[in-house]
């Protein structure tokens, strides 16, 4: 295992970082257990000359553990639910993880 992905196991199980999550594809069964990432980074819009501020919620997952996320599918995170929306992107270039844009849909 090279040190890059030393590094990336590092990161997903962190725990101040890294949280246990339930992924369900499509939002239905069957549930997959994984460690996951949260980020939360401010998202800056331009509209008709002004910057509005979104606030958005970014779950970074191992492509070990999914390969291929969609759009649709939900990550449970401490009680809540989070739906995938828009393509997910690779994070690295090593593609090790996949970086989902979501949206809570249920608490």
């Amino acid at each position: 295992m090279s040190a890059y992905a030393h590094g990336v196991d590092f990161y997903f199980n962190d725990v101040h970082l890294g949280a246990d999550a339930l992924f369900r594809a499509g939002g239905d069964d069957p549930v997959v257990e994984l460690r996951v990432v949260t980020r939360r980074p401010d998202d800056l819009i331009a509209i008709a000359g002004t910057q509005l501020v979104r606030a958005t919620t970014i779950i970074d997952v191992r492509e070990a553990d999914i390969a291929v996320p969609a759009e649709g599918d939900t990550f449970e995170i401490d009680g809540i639910v989070y739906m995938i929306d828009g393509e997910p992107r690779r994070r690295d270039d090593d593609h090790r993880i996949w970086a989902c844009g979501c949206r809570k849909v249920a608490a």
